[in-house]
């Protein structure tokens, strides 16, 4: 609890909220991004230059497919939230990420959770609610593969073993099962199956904690690189086509020891 110890001038006041007031449209800022985008793409606004979404996105505001799609499932996810009395409200697309594929109800009952059980709302904490109140990846689960740069596309496969953001799953004509990423995964094929992150996305796109993911797996599970070998492959290809000035320092070791493993 905080305690007043100075009291400020009139002009300090004023200061203070139009401060406030820049923060607050800058915590409104994603929302208002993705609930226009969506207009535009449900709308064809982009029509007169652009024969897809996607090319408008990237040449009008430089924006990547899957980070454009996410700022359209994040303003829905608050736009959900919105509308349930003392829900608490997301500040970032990161904090929506993890609850973007779950009915509105469940979407509200995850955040309150990680509010009442930590105390405060971020990525990391509605993370690890969804993961327990709502798991979207079990052993035996049929799922699809959404993303439409993935050469099983749209096909089924079997989860066999679900870690954090890395889903290891049969597939056809594989004799070992495949590692994929959470998010080119979905329970259901929808229009949309298309819009989740590329393989080949660059790593500022990519969820920081997918890569953490990794780095865990690496250090426990060495003996499984053959596994693994597929997904460090491509996430070997991302890193090159990186700046290396962005990627973290602490990054550098594991994309070292991941090429030496292929």
């Amino acid at each position: 609890m905080s305690v007043l110890v100075e009291v400020l001038t009139v002009e300090e006041k004023i200061e203070l909220s139009q401060l406030e007031e820049r923060v607050e449209r800058g915590l409104r800022a994603f929302c208002e991004a993705g609930l226009a985008l969506r207009q535009i793409r449900d709308n064809r606004l982009y029509r007169e230059s652009y024969d897809v979404f996607e090319d408008y996105c990237r040449d009008r505001w430089d924006l990547g497919k899957s980070y454009a799609y996410e700022l359209i499932a994040a303003a829905e996810v608050q736009e959900n939230l919105s509308g349930t009395p003392d829900a608490p409200q997301l500040t970032s697309v990161s904090q929506a990420r993890p609850i973007a594929g779950l009915p509105p109800e469940q979407q509200v009952e995850v955040v309150q959770a990680a509010v009442a059980e930590t105390g405060k709302l971020t990525a990391a904490t509605v993370t690890a609610a969804a993961e327990r109140l709502h798991p979207k990846f079990q052993p035996e689960q049929q799922v699809f593969v959404a993303d439409a740069e993935h050469p099983q596309y749209q096909q089924p496969v079997k989860v066999v073993e679900a870690q954090g953001d890395i889903v290891l799953c049969e597939v056809p004509d594989s004799p070992r099962p495949v590692p994929f990423f959470a998010s080119e995964l979905t329970p259901t094929l929808t229009n949309e199956t298309s819009s989740v992150l590329s393989p080949q996305s660059s790593l500022k796109t990519r969820p920081q904690h997918t890569i953490e993911g990794l780095e865990v797996m690496l250090m426990v599970e060495r003996e499984r690189s053959a596994v693994l070998e597929d997904l460090l492959r491509r996430i070997v290809g991302s890193c090159q086509t990186a700046s290396i000035q962005a990627l973290p320092a602490s990054m550098l070791p594991l994309i070292r020891e991941a090429e030496s493993l292929l």
